[in-house]
């Protein structure tokens, strides 16, 4: 009666054989599902909730061979700022707060903007631009992006 018993059961080797083929397969689903996020005709709609997840890919030079990471201004620091921040999206939204646009600026630093430079069409790509050049001369990036700051320094 033993002896039927144990045979019955599976062997060690065959349960981590088990476990390996889940772990592949696990592997698979998600590394395959995150690369299909950026591709050469654009990005995810959902880009600025990716960024709240914290699940930005590192910019590569690749990247910008494709044409997803554009040179938007002539500061190679605030076009990686801009990159993390939206990923290049001009309409990128937080869900939390009011960050808003390409370089993520809140409410009271858009209205702080708007006092020194005049107003901005928050919805104009081109504004946006101007509004984020000026804030990354005239105030310490560090400061304003210190969220991303890992990522882009």
């Amino acid at each position: 009666m033993k002896t039927l018993l144990n045979k019955d059961k599976p062997k060690p080797t065959e349960f981590l054989a088990l476990l390996v083929v889940i772990l592949l397969l696990l592997i698979a689903k998600f590394s395959f599902g995150r690369e299909s996020l950026r591709t050469a005709n654009g990005l995810s709609i959902n880009d600025s909730v990716l960024y709240l997840r914290s699940d930005i890919l590192p910019y590569t030079t690749r990247m910008q061979e494709l044409g997803i990471m554009a040179e938007l201004t002539p500061y190679p620091e605030l076009n990686l700022i801009i990159w993390y921040e939206s990923t290049n999206n001009h309409e990128a939204q937080n869900p939390y707060s009011s960050a808003y646009g390409y370089c993520q600026i809140i409410l009271s630093t858009r209205e702080l903007i708007e006092k020194k430079i005049g107003k901005i069409d928050w919805q104009s790509p081109e504004e946006q631009l101007k509004a984020c050049e000026w804030l990354y001369l005239n105030h310490d990036p560090s400061r304003e992006w210190a969220e991303t700051k890992h990522l882009w320094n």
